[in-house]
């Protein structure tokens, strides 16, 4: 586990290359913050913005929604479904998934909405004269949500889990209506996390591929043979390549914009991490969340929970006979379906985000 981005057991010596990634990314999109933050608001595109939430509001808010808040963002595939039930282990600690309340998906585009921003400053509505109350309204509805389900499990810190399909643009908004609240962003290895998302569309998403996809899919159901034997690829270059350029540009924009954002309410985790340390790793995330410290009942809790496959459970409720023969849920099944060209390929597109988490050390 790391805090600010930083990789696992970097030595203090030296500078961690995570850090120096996100560093240089912080650097480059600050840049870019025109694009960003323009005198104090969120861009959101096609001429929109977001106005952050004003300090008076936040406070009032928080008088009636007083629960402290977290947020786990992370790549599709990475874990966070993972991470959301190992988290919510603790009895201090609710998590549930997935609001996609930061997604495009989700009701900032329609609070932002020409036709909202109408009836907001519609010349007889007297209630939001001299303010913007756009942030105020989302945070409200999603304070309703997280605290409503907190309640009724009677833990007193909450948050939700949901992959930030839209990268950086998730944390953007976040630090605008939640500037308080604390984000966890898990990272997964690259070629790991697009391997599942290949089984994911091949088991029950296979109107997500093109031509060529589909009839790589129809050979695999014919003969896994040689897939197996990394003869043949599961992927087309452009499919694997596109996927690649894609998770190594969300999760160093991603890092980057929690650091410049959050600053040390931010903390990155990889998947690996909680496959190998569980206890150890979730008692640093706990810690960092300001609960009280694990119990060894709690450590044997996690433990049991790290055994479950629940990738694995996914596979077995699949019909489909060839899916007993795809990695399930394991640190390195790319390795038995990667061809070299494959791994050659993705190392190509996305070689700095695989360097600076310590994914092209040897296994």
């Amino acid at each position: 586990m790391t805090q600010s981005g930083g990789p696992p057991n970097a030595a203090p010596e030296a500078e961690p290359p995570a850090r120096k990634l996100a560093e240089s990314v912080v650097a480059q999109l600050r840049h870019r913050a025109a694009r960003w933050i323009f005198q104090g608001r969120i861009r959101l595109g096609d001429g929109k913005d977001l106005a952050p939430i004003e300090p008076e509001d936040l406070e009032s808010i928080r008088r009636r929604f007083p629960r402290p808040k977290f947020f786990i963002f992370g790549h599709a595939r990475s874990g966070t479904s993972f991470l959301g039930r190992l988290i919510r282990l603790h009895s201090d600690v609710h998590c549930e998934w997935q609001t996609q309340f930061f997604s495009d998906r989700g009701p900032i585009p329609y609070l932002t909405s020409p036709g909202f921003r109408r009836w907001l400053r519609h010349s007889s509505n007297r209630w939001s004269t001299g303010w913007d109350p756009t942030a105020a309204l989302l945070r409200v509805c999603c304070d309703t949500l997280l605290e409503r389900a907190a309640e009724k499990v009677n833990k007193g810190t909450v948050g939700d889990k949901s992959p930030n399909e839209n990268d950086a643009q998730a944390v953007q908004w976040l630090a605008a209506i939640y500037p308080d609240a604390r984000l966890i962003y898990i990272v997964r290895d690259g070629r790991d996390t697009v391997l599942s998302k290949r089984v994911q569309a091949f088991i029950d998403q296979p109107e997500t591929l093109g031509r060529s996809d589909r009839r790589i899919r129809q050979a695999f159901i014919r003969d896994s043979g040689p897939f197996l034997r990394r003869e043949r690829s599961i992927f087309t270059d452009a499919w694997l390549g596109q996927a690649a350029r894609k998770w190594g540009s969300a999760v160093e924009e991603s890092v980057a914009a929690g650091q410049l954002l959050f600053g040390d309410r931010f903390m990155v985790v990889r998947y690996e991490d909680l496959l190998a340390k569980p206890p150890a790793t979730m008692a640093g995330l706990w810690s960092f969340l300001g609960v009280a410290p694990a119990g060894t009942e709690l450590d044997a809790a996690v433990l049991r929970q790290t055994r479950d496959n629940p990738e694995a459970e996914w596979h077995e409720s699949s019909a489909l006979a060839f899916v007993r023969d795809l990695p399930r849920g394991v640190h390195g099944g790319w390795r038995s379906l990667f061809t070299p060209g494959d791994a050659e390929l993705f190392a190509r597109h996305a070689q700095r985000s695989l360097a600076a988490y310590g994914y092209l050390e040897p296994a």
